[in-house]
């Protein structure tokens, strides 16, 4: 199960309980706080304040009951110091961590047996560097996580699509990436892994969970470039089986891609490339924020898009 990180935000309530992460709330023992939830002091108080929750009040933290709990007042906390969107993106990427807010059998979760408000925002806030540990994303249809030699056969059927194969991205590279055999796609994900293990570049197999298939990859690496100023930038290398180069695949792909990259490799841009005749690609990108990028200026390449963190 994955949620994104505006169901999770409009799924805190005011206290800082977050309804969508909640075995009660999954298992239909409750029926959330936020819109359904009667006779709530915290509730009543916030409406009466005109705020959207505990992190707008100069009151914080209270005498209310459920300030006790030490979890409730380290996110209410979060949300005051950062955003209420922030906490929703670190619970988020906590849970996608497999860091439980509850057990499934209901039981305390991870926030729960840390002993202090400092501990629980250290474990919210953890930063983990994708070369120490090959972060995990996912969205509702897809998830990215480190190639694996597993995924050989899958992946086979995209650098052997012929249509696939004419938008590959392969500037400033050995390879075309077309390949025919299965010895030649297990060697190159031999060498994806070689790569990633000297700190050159992240290769991520792109899984479809309803097929439970990998059906592309992606390749991200930081590099320090001059554009107007020295910028570290990200270049997004995105390769796809065929029947997934379409808007709405790519714009999933993006999200994820959006929500975490900038973040997680300390870059302020991203570019990528995608020639004209990949016209869902190009319509998906300037969807998700990119434009198109002045000739030449940052790789000595044509038809690369750029992307602020910003946007």
């Amino acid at each position: 199960m994955s949620y994104s990180i505006e169901e999770i935000k409009d799924s805190i309530a005011y206290c800082g309980l977050v309804c969508k992460l909640c075995s009660a709330g999954n298992t239909g023992k409750c029926k959330g706080c936020r819109e359904r939830c009667e006779g709530c002091s915290i509730k009543e108080c916030g409406k009466t304040r005109n705020i959207n929750g505990c992190w707008e009040c100069n009151e914080f933290p209270c005498d209310e009951r459920m300030f006790k709990n030490r979890k409730n007042r380290a996110f209410v906390q979060c949300a005051k110091e950062e955003g209420v969107q922030k906490l929703a993106k670190y619970l988020k990427k906590s849970f996608d961590r497999g860091i439980n807010y509850h057990n499934e059998d209901g039981t305390p979760g991870d926030y729960d047996s840390l002993d202090s408000e400092y501990e629980i925002l250290q474990l919210l806030r953890k930063k983990e560097k994708p070369y120490e540990s090959c972060p995990t994303y996912q969205s509702k249809r897809f998830i990215f996580r480190m190639v694996e030699e597993k995924d050989g056969e899958d992946l086979l059927e995209c650098y052997s699509d012929t249509e696939s194969n004419k938008l590959f991205n392969s500037d400033n590279c050995t390879s075309n990436f077309v390949y025919k055999s299965l010895v030649e796609m297990n060697n190159c994900i031999k060498f994806w892994i070689d790569q990633y293990h000297s700190k050159y570049f992240v290769r991520f197999s792109i899984t479809d969970k309803l097929h439970n298939k990998a059906i592309g990859t992606i390749e991200f690496f930081a590099k320090e470039v001059s554009y107007n100023e020295i910028l570290k930038v990200g270049v997004l290398r995105l390769d796809l089986a065929s029947k997934y180069e379409n808007e709405e695949a790519i714009v999933e792909i993006l999200d994820i891609v959006n929500n975490n990259f900038y973040d997680d490799f300390e870059v302020k841009h991203i570019i990528t490339k995608a020639i004209p005749v990949a016209k869902q690609r190009v319509t998906a990108l300037k969807k998700e924020g990119f434009i198109e990028l002045e000739n030449k200026t940052i790789v000595p390449f044509d038809s690369y898009l750029i992307r602020d963190k910003h946007v």
